[in-house]
Parts: C-alpha cells; structure tokens; sequence
C-alpha cells in the first residue's frame, strides 16, 4: 500500500514535469528578450609608458534582446580607468564623448518570428501533454531557436559596423579619404569583430530553447508520452 502511494506521487510528479516544464521554460526564454544579447569591450589595463593615462580606458557597448527585435540603441558604459568597473552613461554623457548617440540597429525580421515560433509553441504547450503537441512544440521550439540565432548573428554584424564607424572616428578624425572607404576594409575592422561577444540573455534564450525542444522530441516519441497520440 505504501509502496503504490509513492509510486503514484512519484507518477504525478513526472506529470506535472510533462504539463507545466515546456510551458515555464517558454516562458523564461521570452523573458530573456530583456536580457544582454550582444556585447563588445575594450580595457587599456595593461597600457604602459607616456600614453599610459590616455590608454587605460575601458568602454563597454551592450545590446538586449528588446534592441535586436525592436532596432534600439545600446547601452554605453565607460570608466576612465582600466582598474574601475565601467559606468553606464546617460545619453547626454554618452554625446558628449561621442558627439553623438549611437546608431541605432536595423529592427531583425528573424527576432520578429523567432517571437512568433515561441509564443506558439507556449500555446500549444500550455494545452496538454500529448504526442502530437509535443511534436509540435518540439517543432516550433527548434525552430525558433534558428531563428534567434539568424537574428542575433545579422545583427552582430551591424552592431560590428557601427562600432567600428565610431572607433574609425575617433582614430582618422575628420580625413576626407578614411571617411569614404567602406567599412569593412578599414584595417582595424577584423579586430573590433573579435571584440563582441554573445550576452547571457542569448544563451540562456537558445539553450532554453533547445532544452524545451529536445524534451518534447524525447516526449513526442511512442511508448514515452503519458497520452496516446
């Protein structure tokens, strides 16, 4: 008798892991949007010599998961020493050292339906544990992670661009001649590449997103779904 009322508790658990994971998990990776998704840094820690005090800079440029779906302007922080934590920098800061506010990314239309996928696969979700909705979750969970990722990398290379118009700036100054090349062939453009990195909100939205698909492949095949198909 003991026995069976642990293994009903136990079969209930499993349940409620079947009913509610998919749903929970979907609905963090949507929360994630307001996350970093792209990030790019530079620290002179290690500058030494007469420059050494012009050097030890370190600036930090971060973009959301919102500024990739929607075409926002990133969040700027700066610290004028290499030793300190860059401070985020209100807008009017962020002319001042710039001249001006950042461009802000092209909206990605990959972000858009990699939204829509999600907001899917939720619903169907949130309606029960079967076979088929499973198979269909697993679908539009995978899919939309492909999706994200599409957006994210396009809008890296944006992001590359306009950061590297910036430095490009700031180093050639006013030259008629650097002005008009296109950017990609500025020398330095490899290297301010090499600068960006992906943020927390993007892993956590794609390994989420293939957590929550890899289960629902797990629960989609026969003999492994609590429901006949």
């Amino acid at each position: 008798m003991e026995s069976d009322a642990i293994a009903s508790r136990r079969r209930r658990g499993r349940d409620g892991v079947r009913r509610f994971g998919s749903p929970v998990g979907l609905a963090g990776v949507l929360l994630c949007v307001l996350l970093p998704f792209l990030s790019a840094s530079c620290s002179g820690d290690e500058a030494t010599g007469a420059d050494a005090a012009e050097l030890r800079k370190t600036w930090r440029v971060t973009w959301t998961g919102t500024d990739i779906l929607t075409g926002g302007r990133p969040d700027v922080a700066w610290a004028d020493d290499a030793t300190s934590p860059p401070r985020r920098l209100s807008d009017a800061e962020v002319v001042d050292l710039l001249g001006d506010r950042p461009s802000p990314l092209r909206p990605q239309p990959f972000g858009w339906a990699a939204l829509v996928l999600v907001v899917a696969a939720l619903a169907v979700a949130a309606s029960g544990v079967t076979r088929r909705r499973a198979a269909i979750t697993a679908g539009l969970a995978l899919t939309g992670g492909l999706a994200l990722l599409a957006a994210t990398l396009l809008a890296r290379e944006q992001a590359t661009e306009l950061v590297a118009e910036v430095l490009r700036r700031g180093v050639t100054g006013s030259d008629p001649s650097a002005a008009g090349e296109p950017i990609r062939s500025w020398e330095y453009y490899p290297g301010v590449r090499d600068l960006f990195r992906f943020g927390i909100g993007f892993w956590l939205a794609t390994g989420g997103l293939a957590l929550v698909g890899m289960t629902n492949v797990a629960l989609a095949v026969p003999g492994r779904s609590p429901d006949p198909p």
